[in-house]
Order: C-alpha cells, then structure tokens, then sequence
C-alpha cells in the first residue's frame, strides 16, 4: 500500500504541473494575439510617418521653389529693361 500512496501523490503532483503548465500555454498563447496586434499597429505607425516624411519634404520644398521663381522674374525683368534701352 505504500508503494500506492507513492503514486497517488505523484499523479496529483503531476497534474498540479500540468494544470500549471496548461495557464502558462493560455497565458502565451494570450501574448502572441497581443503582439501580433502590437505588430500591426506598428505596421501602421510606419506608414503614418512615411506619409508625414513626404509632406515634411513636400513643405520644406515650397520656399526654395518660390525663391528660384522670384530670380527667374528678376532676371526676366532685367533683360526686358536692356533690351528695352537697346531698342530705343
């Protein structure tokens, strides 16, 4: 009978690791649903500041367009005035 109470006591032992080790799987199996949500928003996260980069560069693009414009007049105007005294 003591060899009986040997393995009874194993068996509950056995399955309080199991019953253990089965909340450790849920618990993991919980983390990899959050981090794949945690991938996914990061996925997004990564196109968002791709858009903004864009519009940064598209911005920051504007004043040096308006300055060439403005040379480009000023030399338009200053040849029309040479050619305007040439003429007369």
């Amino acid at each position: 009978m003591d060899e009986l109470t040997k393995i009874g006591e194993s068996v509950k032992s056995a399955h309080h690791r199991i019953d253990t080790l089965e909340q450790e799987v849920r618990d993991i199996h919980a983390l990899a649903a959050e981090l794949r949500e945690t991938n996914s928003d990061v996925k997004h996260l990564r196109e968002d500041v791709r858009e903004i980069k864009t519009d940064v560069k598209a911005a920051a693009s504007r004043p040096a367009k308006q300055w060439d414009k403005l040379i480009a007049a000023l030399i338009a105007a200053a040849v029309s005035t040479c050619l305007a005294i040439l003429v007369k």
